[in-house]
């Protein structure tokens, strides 16, 4: 085991260096897979799920666990439906919603 002392301003600090081993392709990958720090990567997919939480996050009603849950399965469906639509056709939709009446403060 290999110790290095480094000091960056702040006073020494020793740090633990792992011996040099040649590894094959597949130890590196699992090491690899192990040493990445899961907070550093950004998930930025938004699913249908997520998006209907936070929809009825914001939404005042007061319901019941059983109403939020089937309302929850009801927003994923709408959701998913949503996210499959090209940009023409969620524009489509948009304008279809506008001349209905419905529209969001």
């Amino acid at each position: 085991m290999l110790f290095v002392a480094a000091d960056d301003g702040g006073g020494v600090a020793f740090h633990h260096v792992l011996p040099v081993v040649k590894k094959s392709s597949a130890e590196c990958d699992i090491l690899a897979m192990f040493c990445t720090n899961t907070e550093d990567i950004m998930d930025t997919e938004i699913t249908p799920t997520q998006l209907a939480i936070e929809y009825l996050r914001r939404d005042k009603s007061n319901l019941s666990p059983a109403q939020y849950l089937k309302k929850l399965k009801q927003l994923e469906l709408e959701f998913t439906d949503l996210l499959a639509l090209s940009s023409n056709e969620l524009k489509e939709e948009i304008y279809f919603a506008w001349r209905l009446g419905v529209h969001v403060h």
